[in-house]
């Protein structure tokens, strides 16, 4: 598994922080790319549609060219925001 971090370059739109980043490269057809993070979010956005229940979301289908992640944490605060990008045999 392959781990790219989302810090930095972070904006926010009252207390919702915003994300923009591109799809990772160099993905092969089996590959899945999941958005993880740690701490307290009470809402996640990619792309304009919301993600709903968990810390963990397949996001491989949603991915765009260009990508927007919008997110809302508990306190203000954000942990690690990161993408995991895993063979789709490894177990997730």
């Amino acid at each position: 598994m392959h781990s790219i971090r989302l810090r930095a370059a972070w904006t926010f739109d009252g207390a919702v922080a915003v994300r923009r980043f591109n799809r990772p490269t160099g993905l092969e057809g089996g590959d899945r790319v999941w958005l993880v993070w740690d701490g307290s979010v009470t809402r996640a956005e990619l792309n304009g549609e919301p993600l709903a229940g968990g810390d963990r979301h397949d996001v491989t289908e949603r991915l765009l060219p260009a990508n927007v992640l919008r997110m809302a944490a508990d306190g203000g605060v954000l942990e690690t925001v990161r993408l995991e990008i895993a063979p789709a045999a490894a177990d997730c």
